[in-house]
């Protein structure tokens, strides 16, 4: 931490930024439109600390104690790309832009232009839209290792982007976890809903008895446990595919609320020949901010 008096700050260190000195020895500064460099107070700070020189600046120790620790969402994200690994399955890393085509024609989807983030005067038409899913990335590194032997089993941990009027830059960053299974004489419902139950495990959290209502939005999903309901997502195939809510604990052993995870299931044949796969196969894609 800095600690300089507005005296101490000599005119050269302001003179570039239009400063002058404001009330109660605070410099105030105005950035001008050629310095795009500077984004925040400690951007101005720093000219301010090379033109005074850094040598001059008295080292003192921090008001505030601390230690550094991993972000919960990071940890937990680890932690996933653990399981998947040792359950067989090989990460995959994927452009977090894709064509407009990929992320909604191809996936049976309408854009209703309130989901994805467009990217303005894109290079080429493979880059115009922020991911608003992993699957389709997914899906297209499937499609370019079709020529290897079953089974495929690929997923990747990351983040789409999605629009929100409420965020302070009109969108925000969600950490989702997707995963794609083909394998040889079957569809890989079985395995991509055994991947679920693991993962679920994996978060402590136990499979509630019984199938929840395909009608209700939020289900009673018992604390500490998930569930499953019939869903109809335009990706996968009807009646073979899923809806995953949890209502995970607190450290104080309270349910915390239900909340949708998301979809697994079969992938439905148009959204397989859109990606060029000549097999059939099964995906999932869940929410990870929601256990955290």
């Amino acid at each position: 931490r800095m600690m300089l008096p507005a005296t101490a700050v000599p005119p050269p260190a302001v003179a570039p930024a239009h400063g002058g000195a404001g009330a109660q020895g605070v410099v105030a500064v105005t950035v001008p439109v050629t310095r795009s460099d500077i984004l925040h107070a400690c951007d101005v700070m720093e000219d301010v600390a090379i033109a005074y020189s850094m040598n001059k600046i008295p080292a003192v120790v921090p008001f505030v104690a601390s230690h550094g620790s991993q972000q919960p969402l990071n940890q937990l994200q680890e932690l996933v790309r653990n399981e998947l690994a040792a359950a067989g399955y090989t990460e995959a890393l994927v452009f977090a832009l894709s064509s407009a085509a990929e992320a909604f024609g191809a996936m049976r989807l309408q854009d209703d232009g309130k989901t994805a983030v467009v990217v303005g005067n894109p290079k080429t038409s493979d880059f115009e839209v922020c991911r608003i899913s992993l699957l389709p990335g997914l899906l297209k590194t499937a499609a370019s290792n079709r020529k290897l032997p079953l089974p495929w089993r690929y997923f990747e941990v990351s983040d789409v982007v999605l629009l929100d009027p409420a965020a302070d830059v009109g969108a925000k960053n969600e950490r989702r976890l997707s995963a794609v299974c083909c394998v040889p004489g079957t569809s890989g419902f079985e395995q991509i809903h055994g991947l679920v139950d693991r993962v679920m495990t994996t978060f402590g959290l136990s499979r509630q008895a019984g199938t929840l209502r395909a009608d209700e939005d939020m289900p009673a999903v018992a604390g500490g446990t998930y569930s499953l309901a019939p869903s109809e997502h335009v990706s996968f195939m009807a009646g073979r595919q899923a809806r995953v809510f949890a209502n995970r604990l607190s450290a104080a052993g309270e349910p915390l609320g239900v909340r949708s995870l998301g979809y697994f299931g079969v992938v439905h044949p148009e959204v397989l020949s859109a990606f060029d796969l000549p097999f059939p196969g099964s995906a999932l894609e869940l929410d990870l901010e929601a256990l955290v």
